[in-house]
């Protein structure tokens, strides 16, 4: 059965935060738009009772959930794969399993897919607290809509936030998503049927608003190498499935981006405030060894003044 929104949640072991997240789905008017919950529960530890209880006693015209659980846990890139391939929307919304929507949140969705018909739509969201206290506001800024490819990959391509992004299912792409695994940010494949097309037009919204309240999870993984190997092992993966001329020029212009940044005194010491140490930071020239040495001098002497 097609559906308009397909609304696709990986989970694992967080049982009581994807309850939290159903009922921000089930309890809000749902506009007139045909929906589907897509679950995948990646062989949690933990004890989901209570959510396969929901799914099973829920009854409703308005909401069709799917539920798999996994026989064995899959890596994180294939786990949102195959909960993407569960779907059969003309959307697909990807909503961690610790997220959880705005009150009003359809609403900003219809006017997206019924209203506008857009290609993508990236979101900014609300951060959270585990306790679900807000972080800091989620940012209301000024609508952005893009008509070119060009302008909205080299703008919102790293602000596709897993958690915060809606596109049309026809964008999905098993090669390409495939071919991603490794770098977990695969879920941005959605990116790559636009940018190796002829056609350059398309309508790429950041709306005003959030609709989307995004947790903040304690790290289970090094922050460095988060920046310093998996998103530069994602875009040079991703370049090399840019088949589009024009298209492998915005590329290669996000590639010069990150190592620009990586290798900033700013960035560095940015990093450091986020407990990184410089040990993990990988001493790719010798001018960013001198620049890490730098850093820790400063440090040292700002601490030897405090």
């Amino acid at each position: 059965m097609n559906c308009d929104l397909s609304i696709c949640i990986p989970s694992l072991n967080r049982a009581n935060y994807l309850a939290e997240a159903l009922h921000s789905i089930v309890e809000q008017d749902h506009y007139g738009l045909d929906i589907e919950i897509c679950i995948s529960n990646n062989a949690s530890d933990e004890d989901y009772r209570e959510v396969e209880d929901f799914i099973c006693n829920y009854t409703s015209n308005n909401y069709h959930i799917k539920y798999v659980k996994q026989g064995e846990r899959i890596s994180l890139d294939e786990h949102m794969h195959y909960v993407a391939n569960m779907a059969s929307g003309e959307y697909i919304y990807y909503l961690g399993d610790d997220d959880y929507f705005y009150d009003d949140a359809f609403k900003t969705l219809f006017e997206l897919i019924k209203v506008d018909g857009v290609d993508i739509a990236i979101f900014n969201g609300t951060p959270v607290d585990a306790d679900g206290h807000t972080i800091s506001s989620g940012r209301e800024c000024e609508l952005r809509r893009f008509t070119d490819i060009d302008n909205a990959f080299l703008n919102l391509k790293g602000k596709s936030t897993f958690g915060a992004v809606l596109f049309k299912r026809d964008y999905l792409n098993d090669e390409y998503f495939s071919s991603l695994y490794g770098g977990c940010h695969a879920y941005t494949s959605f990116w790559l049927p636009l940018l190796n097309r002829d056609n350059r037009h398309v309508l790429i919204v950041m709306p005003k608003d959030p609709v989307v309240y995004l947790r903040m999870a304690v790290k289970n993984y090094k922050v460095a190498a988060v920046y310093y190997h998996s998103i530069p092992y994602h875009l040079q993966s991703f370049r090399h499935l840019v088949v589009n001329k024009d298209s492998l020029v915005l590329v290669n212009k996000i590639i010069k981006q990150v190592e620009t940044r990586n290798g900033s005194i700013k960035f560095m010491c940015s990093l450091m405030r986020k407990d990184v140490l410089f040990s993990d930071i990988p001493t790719i020239s010798i001018s960013m060894y001198i620049k890490m040495y730098c850093i820790s001098f400063i440090n040292q002497f700002y601490l030897f003044k405090s």
